[in-house]
């Protein structure tokens, strides 16, 4: 399970805050920002993502993009906070 305020290891190394998290149709998007290299702050390198899982119970991190899509899930994280 991901929650806010967990780290999430990309399979290249990298490592990125959980911020904030919306759920839309049964989809849950996480808003995640990138940790340092010194592991001490997070860089100004944002994401939005969700997460599929295949039949072997793979999961994969899936980085939304394109502008449409974003204008689209980026009001959902400031709705929810109204």
């Amino acid at each position: 399970m991901i929650d806010i305020d967990k780290v999430l290891a990309l399979g290249n190394g990298e490592e990125y805050l959980v911020l904030d998290k919306v759920k839309d149709n049964d989809v849950c998007y996480f808003y995640i920002a990138k940790i340092n290299d010194t592991k001490t702050d997070i860089e100004n390198n944002y994401k939005i993502v969700t997460v599929s899982s295949d039949d072997n119970n793979n999961s994969s991190i899936i980085e939304i993009t394109g502008e449409d899509r974003l204008k689209e899930i980026l009001p959902m994280f400031d709705n929810k906070k109204s």
